[in-house]
Order: C-alpha cells, then sequence, then structure tokens
C-alpha cells in the first residue's frame, strides 16, 4: 500500500501554481484633498521553477529598469507634481522596485481607469475614495482557453477526490475506531509504520490517486513560463495587483475593503491556491488536501493524525464538477464594489 507522501502534497504550491512575481498598488490621497500619491511594488522571488519561469523573471526585471513596465506609459500620461523610482538588486538580480507618483486626485481616474471607475468624493468633514472593478480584459485568448481547460481539468479531478475521501469517510462511521491508524497512513512518509486491512488499503490508496492526479495535473498545466496563479489573475481578477489604500485620518466608513489597521485598508489579491484553500470545509471535513496545504502555506505544522481523528467527519460524495468551478470563479472575482471613508 503507497501512503501520501507529505513532500509531494506540499509540491502543489512548489511546482509553479504561485506567481514569483508580487505587484502591489499603494494609493495615499494627501492631506490637503486635492492630491494623491500611487505607488506601483513589484517583488520578485528569488528563482523560478524552470528555465522559461526564470527566462520570465528576468525579462520582468529588466523591464522593469528599461521603464517598459504597464506602469511606465500610465505614469508618463499623467502630470505628475513628484516622481520617484528606487529598486534592490541581490546577486545582481533586480528583487524589489517602486515607481510613485503624486497627481492631482482628480486624475486618479485616468491613471486607473482600466481596473473600472474609480471615483473621489467629499465634505468639510470626511472624504471618501471608492473603486467598481470592471471585468478583467487582460489575458489573452490563450490564456483564457488554458484557464478554462484547467479548471476543467481540475473540477473533475476535485470530484473524483471527493467521491474516494466519502467512501473512505463512509468506511470510518463504521468502524470509528480505525480513524486514529488510517489518519496516522494517509499522512504518514511510510508504507510500514502501521498495518492496515485490505479494505482499508484500498480505500486510502485510491484517496491517494485521486490527490496525485489533482497535483500531476498542475504542474502539467503550466505554459510558457506563465504560471498557473498568473494566469486566473489575468482571467478573473481586473485589479492590477493587491491594492493598498492608506488615508491621511482616522477611517469612518469601510464596504468591501479588507481593513488592515486604522488608516488602511486593502483589497487582496486572492491567487489561485488562496481560493483553493477558501473552500476547505465545503464538501469534506477534515479535508486532508487543504490540511497540509494551509500547513504548507503557512510554515506551520500539521495536526496530528489522533487530532484529525477526533473531528467530526462530513462528507460529500456527490459535489459535481460545475459546482466547483462556480465555487472557483466566485472566489477569484473581486467583489463590485470598494468604498472608503476618512475624517478630515
Amino acid at each position: 500500500m503507497r501512503a501520501i507522501r507529505v513532500l509531494a502534497l506540499l509540491a502543489l504550491t512548489a511546482c509553479g501554481i504561485r506567481n514569483p512575481v508580487r505587484n502591489t498598488v499603494v494609493i495615499e490621497p494627501a492631506n490637503d484633498g486635492r492630491h494623491v500619491t500611487v505607488t506601483a511594488r513589484t517583488d520578485i522571488g528569488d528563482s523560478g521553477s524552470d528555465a522559461q519561469e526564470r527566462e520570465r523573471i528576468r525579462e520582468t526585471g529588466a523591464a522593469l529598469l528599461e521603464h517598459r513596465d504597464p506602469w511606465a506609459p500610465r505614469f508618463a500620461g499623467v502630470s505628475a507634481a513628484a516622481e520617484r523610482v528606487a529598486y534592490d538588486k541581490s546577486g545582481g538580480a533586480l528583487r524589489h522596485f517602486e515607481h510613485s507618483v503624486t497627481i492631482a486626485i482628480d486624475d486618479l481616474q485616468r491613471l486607473m481607469g482600466e481596473i473600472g471607475t474609480v471615483q473621489s468624493t467629499g465634505s468639510e468633514r470626511w472624504s471618501e475614495l471608492a473603486f467598481y472593478p470592471a471585468s478583467s480584459v487582460r489575458a489573452t485568448h490563450r490564456q483564457r482557453d488554458d484557464v478554462e481547460a484547467a479548471m476543467h481539468t481540475w473540477s473533475h479531478d476535485a470530484v473524483s477526490y471527493f467521491h474516494e475521501l466519502d467512501a473512505l469517510y463512509r468506511y470510518l462511521d463504521r468502524q470509528p475506531q480505525r480513524a486514529r491508524a488510517v489518519f496516522t497512513i494517509l499522512f504518514s512518509d511510510k508504507d510500514d509504520e502501521h498495518s492496515t486491512i485490505e479494505e482499508e488499503d484500498a480505500l486510502i490508496t485510491a484517496v491517494n490517486n485521486a490527490m496525485t492526479a489533482t497535483i500531476d495535473h498542475v504542474d502539467a498545466a503550466k505554459r510558457d513560463g506563465v504560471t498557473l496563479d498568473e494566469e486566473f489573475d489575468l482571467v478573473f481578477n481586473p485589479l492590477p495587483g493587491e491594492i493598498v489604500v492608506r488615508v491621511p485620518g482616522p477611517i469612518l466608513e469601510s464596504d468591501g475593503f479588507e481593513r488592515r489597521d486604522e488608516r488602511t485598508v486593502a483589497i487582496p489579491r486572492s491567487g489561485l491556491v488562496d481560493a483553493v484553500l477558501s473552500l476547505e470545509g465545503r464538501w469534506a471535513t477534515p479535508d486532508p488536501l487543504a490540511i497540509l496545504g494551509h500547513a504548507d502555506e503557512t510554515n506551520a505544522t500539521a495536526p496530528k493524525p489522533e487530532e484529525i481523528a477526533a473531528q467530526p467527519r462530513r462528507s460529500n460524495g456527490s459535489v459535481t464538477a460545475e459546482e466547483i468551478e462556480r465555487a472557483l470563479a466566485a472566489r477569484l472575482r473581486p467583489t463590485s464594489a470598494y468604498r472608503v471613508r476618512w475624517g478630515n
């Protein structure tokens, strides 16, 4: 019997699904109510997972330094009261790049119009900034085809996984005294550490095979050094990275944004891994794949088998591929409106 390999499962995030290039846009309205500073920040990971991805990372760095990145013409198209460029290198490779401009707040729509509608309103006592994202037009036809194919494949992979997990949990409902042994085997990296009976062996192997198929399809679906995480972002998200808004006064109201502190809100970028892990518990509890994925994302230790065995078990072996696709798409798209109001 072949138990699930922890290292193989943790390859879910190491096989190129995470985008090594992270973009953040910081918007800082000024106290005068008439100006705003916009900073486009790019952070680049240490290396890519293959030669094509490494070349893409190198080209991203070169484009930034040579002002060929997407933000350079946007900034050039507005009248800036102040402008700043800064960058950091490590081992000769670009790791961090910032380009910021201070512009009239009325020019913010012109600068960021591609994301939808940006509105600035206010009175003597308060100011407000609102975003109404449009549908994303950032992806090419090929990238949309890649994402459609990946969603179709993964949703069917997930159906198989939940079906096999449901069969295992129905067995444990009949034999609850075997739960600790089964989860120990399921999360073990040794084949002979614990003994099983024939029915358990088949059920655990079926879950393992379903999870391995998912990982193999993720790894095989990479295209031209562009990670799937980035392709999904281009298809579903019109926003050019994570949007952070830092306001000059105390926040009075906030809708849609994630609150960071008393003067900072954000529209966090929801990557593919984030979307997948956010669905934990929707169709199965406990969810072995999500458990290991969360542990890998946070560099934490996964719960012990006896802790997992003690959790109430729930599974849905009848979930459809269409349900899974709709749930992932809903998680990947931004909400329809974001608004923050602060005191002057």
